[in-house]
């Protein structure tokens, strides 16, 4: 896992389109490099109650514009699949499922928030 994995966090959010990572060129971040933006929701445990860590819903997809030496914009893609229509598909599944499964590709992020997670893709 690389230093950009570990540190990367939304340190703000310009508009539902761009945001600022806490990451740059001195975690070798460079334009055009790719970005999963998500939160962590609740911790899964095995059936022995071990942790298996935590639920990861992917808020949206996004390309660097922009690299500092520490910090790096953040220009959406395209969301997840938060705007889907179906009424049977649960919030948490609709967060979870690819976005050309459910058909949103909307070019922003999705209820992002300062201090949510960014891995590169």
């Amino acid at each position: 896992m690389t230093s950009v994995e570990k540190a990367a966090r939304v340190v703000d959010v310009l508009d539902e389109k761009y945001v600022v990572l806490n990451v740059g060129a001195d975690q070798g971040v460079k334009l055009g490099d790719t970005f999963v933006v998500y939160s962590r929701d609740r911790e899964i445990k095995d059936i022995n109650g071990e942790s298996l860590g935590f639920l990861e819903v992917a808020k949206g997809y996004g390309s660097v514009t922009s690299v500092q030496q520490v910090i790096c914009i953040l220009k959406a893609d395209y969301a997840t699949g938060f705007h889907a229509e179906s009424s049977d598909t649960s919030y948490l599944a609709k967060a979870l499922m690819p976005p050309d499964i459910l058909g949103s590709r909307k070019e922003e992020f999705l209820r992002v928030t300062r201090g949510d997670f960014a891995r590169k893709t």
